[in-house]
């Protein structure tokens, strides 16, 4: 079977792409050629960020090297847009950015803005696409799905689509998610809802191709808030697995707990970043000499954002802000050794943060998302509580923070250790999605 695969495998950004790449680097499989190509949206940002934070663009090229020692093909039209993109430097790559993001204005159907954009990509850059049997998208993401809709048309064949997260909230949802708190807010909510509304529609006229076969998703958290379950589908488990050595082969590594809580996640609104103060206000007052330490990767304007929050519940000395780790043993040294996470996620389609804590011997609260519930709700070291109930998390982050020997012995659960062992292997995880795929 020759696939021709739409991914953005660059394992720093999101925890999606991350799982993209480890998938890949790992899907070397007789019969089976798989093409990469990047989508030209996805291709523009990694670009900017890498120029404008001033990293060696080698770290791109790196993967792509990577990917072609494990038998994967990258594109030659990918190649010569990132090659492009790089020799244009970081000011006309910003231009070409904003003039894309311009396409996109909250007046104009975001459909129509990326239309234009794939319209361009696939004249210049996919003349000549080659030949595949099938069109896989990687993420479900509205570039990468146009994309394979495109295509797909174009060559006259199949495609799937690999579903993260839902690709498209309730309308009602969006207002909860972005709290109209000033004008700017207002102003954001308008691009949101452009957005929102263009993929509802490429989804539903997706459904309804004669190409398209059948959604692929990690969990049934995506096809369930999107409303997309009665399309054709495959649950993928495992999906998801932990970094190997994370767990050496007498078992999980013990570490001290120390005197802190954990929150590890983008900040994002979508990620509950932003309710942590709020959160954290209610342990503070019961449990003044426990401490709250944040990771995540974050521009300055939402850390600044978080930081004003801190400030207006005078919890400056109490929650510390570490930004991101690059270092995995170091990160997950700081996981083990916490007394709780806090995951006060609104969008989550698995949550590998969930995964490696439990694996590394720390309980969880987090609100009862489908994919949690899906996932973890039959654990006892992981509390989940009604959605957007601030007080009730706080509660159950209390109840983890003064019971700690009860909650050591729940991690001991052999129903979780199996768990946890089920997704203990990317090599597993690879091996079931080119299996689903292959038979599909």
């Amino acid at each position: 079977m020759r696939v021709l695969l739409i991914s953005h495998p660059f394992p720093w950004i999101t925890g999606g792409f991350k799982r993209s790449y480890e998938v890949l680097r790992r899907s070397r499989e007789p019969g089976c050629e798989i093409t990469l190509v990047l989508s030209p949206a996805m291709a523009l940002d990694l670009v900017h960020d890498v120029l404008k934070e001033q990293k060696d663009p080698d770290v791109v090229y790196a993967v792509f090297r990577e990917l072609q020692e494990e038998g994967i093909r990258i594109h030659p039209g990918s190649l010569r847009f990132i090659d492009d993109l790089f020799s244009h430097g970081s000011k006309e790559t910003a231009s070409a950015r904003r003039t894309f993001i311009s396409l996109i204005a909250p007046v104009i159907p975001a459909h129509i803005g990326m239309n234009r954009l794939l319209l361009r990509y696939l004249r210049n850059y996919l003349t000549d696409p080659g030949s595949y049997d099938l069109i896989y998208s990687h993420h479900e993401c509205l570039d990468t799905v146009m994309l394979a809709e495109r295509l797909s048309d174009q060559l006259r064949i199949p495609f799937i689509i690999l579903l993260h997260n839902e690709p498209f909230p309730p309308l009602r949802r969006i207002p909860k998610l972005r709290p109209l708190l000033s004008l700017r807010d207002i102003g954001a909510l308008v691009p949101a809802l452009n957005v929102n509304l263009s993929v509802r529609y490429i989804y539903h006229r997706i459904i309804t191709s004669s190409r398209f076969r059948k959604f692929l998703a990690i969990s049934p958290a995506p096809l369930v808030i999107a409303g997309l379950t009665s399309a054709p589908h495959t649950i993928l488990n495992p999906a998801n697995a932990l970094n190997d050595g994370l767990l050496p082969e007498s078992g999980r590594t013990r570490q001290e707990k120390g005197n802190y809580a954990l929150c590890a996640s983008r900040f994002a609104d979508e990620k509950g970043i932003f309710e942590l103060p709020h959160i954290w206000k209610t342990i503070h007052e019961e449990m003044p000499d426990m401490k709250l330490i944040v990771y995540g990767n974050a521009p300055e304007e939402a850390v600044k954002k978080f930081r004003d929050l801190v400030h207006h519940f005078s919890l400056e000395d109490s929650i510390s802000v570490q930004g991101y780790l690059p270092d995995d043993r170091e990160f997950y040294a700081m996981v083990s050794r916490a007394r709780v996470l806090i995951h006060p996620s609104h969008s989550d389609g698995f949550s590998m943060i969930i995964l490696e804590s439990l694996a590394l011997g720390t309980p969880v609260v987090a609100y009862n998302l489908p994919a949690f519930t899906h996932l973890y709700k039959d654990f006892p070291a992981v509390e989940l509580v009604q959605e957007w109930d601030r007080p009730a998390l706080s509660q159950a982050a209390l109840r983890i923070l003064k019971n700690k020997d009860r909650y050591a012995g729940h991690l001991e659960t052999l129903p979780l250790q199996e768990f946890i062992h089920h997704h203990s292997s990317w090599e597993r995880v690879a091996r079931h999605e080119l299996d689903v795929l292959m038979s599909s």
